[in-house]
């Protein structure tokens, strides 16, 4: 899955030591329900699950010219219920606020929403992550909840924003995209809603 911005491409074992890097980088994690280290052994057997469970769809977000700088898919699906939660992590810090994220997300709900029939999807985030929250808005989700004090990074408590997104509610901004490669304006009058 690729467009003018980003793609996203299947994870190999040759992305593993990349991958144990991030996941080891104090500034990478304090974004990621992940807070403890890994090894390289932990992640080459992660990336061999994947593909043997049906419930968990997980990317790695490459720019234009094939470099890999994070990653990003669905958790959790529940097939039954058609619907899934999405996760991403940009590793490279060189590529955060660059939108990067966002082209990212627009390809997987696309992907989840036309090609896998899920109906919606929602995103956790850690309140120290605006970045994250504004991303997922920008792509079309409606912030439904906050959990006061959820996690602690450094010793202090963060509130966790739950976020919610629907094909319908999103499907009006994917057309904008496609036409004009652009994101509408959060505030933008396109209803969104939680369900």
């Amino acid at each position: 899955m690729q467009n003018d911005h980003v793609g996203l491409r299947l994870l190999t074992e040759d992305d593993a030591p990349q991958l144990v890097a991030w996941m080891n980088d104090p500034q990478v994690t304090q974004f990621l329900l992940r807070w403890r280290p890994i090894t390289l052994v932990q992640e080459l057997e992660w990336i061999r699950g994947l593909y043997q469970r049906d419930t968990d769809h997980v990317f790695g977000i490459v720019t234009p010219e094939d470099t890999l700088i994070g990653t990003m898919g669905l958790h959790g699906i529940r097939w039954i219920d058609s619907t899934a939660t999405t996760g991403a992590c940009i590793g490279n810090t060189r590529f955060w606020g660059k939108s990067f994220g966002s082209h990212a997300k627009m390809l997987l709900l696309n992907w989840a929403f036309n090609t896998l029939n899920l109906r919606q999807i929602e995103s956790h985030v850690i309140g120290t992550n605006p970045r994250s929250k504004n991303y997922s808005l920008k792509c079309g989700y409606l912030h439904v909840a906050t959990v006061p004090n959820k996690f602690i990074r450094n010793g202090a408590p963060f509130d966790e924003w739950i976020l919610s997104v629907t094909r319908e509610s999103w499907e009006p901004r994917w057309k904008h995209y496609q036409e004009t490669g652009a994101f509408l304006p959060i505030d933008s009058g396109i209803p969104r809603s939680s369900g």
